[in-house]
């Protein structure tokens, strides 16, 4: 599905930590525990580690605001390729 909406606490350790922020795609979580169950179920994940996004002397505003610029343009450039990972998606369903 898509991305959870971003929160500011990643930016707030950053700057206190001076600390680069990675940023991971886990795919295939949502098959892990399906909606409606009580068990997970063993199924292949993706894990992708994004280019980090280096910290930056500034207030906690600006710090906040860097990285959720830089976060948004990475989950566009990932949705933009993940696009064809969907669309091979919906053609196996619709077989």
């Amino acid at each position: 599905g898509p991305p959870r909406p971003w929160l500011p606490g990643v930016a707030l350790l950053a700057l206190r930590s001076q600390s680069p922020v990675i940023p991971v795609i886990i795919q295939g979580s949502g098959n892990c525990l399906p909606l409606g169950t009580f068990l997970p179920r063993r199924t292949p994940l993706a894990v992708t580690f994004l280019p980090p996004v280096p910290p930056l002397p500034l207030r906690s505003e600006q710090v906040k605001k860097q990285v959720k610029d830089h976060l948004r343009r990475l989950e566009d450039s990932w949705w933009s390729g993940a696009e064809g990972l969907f669309a091979s998606d919906r053609r196996k369903e619709q077989r």
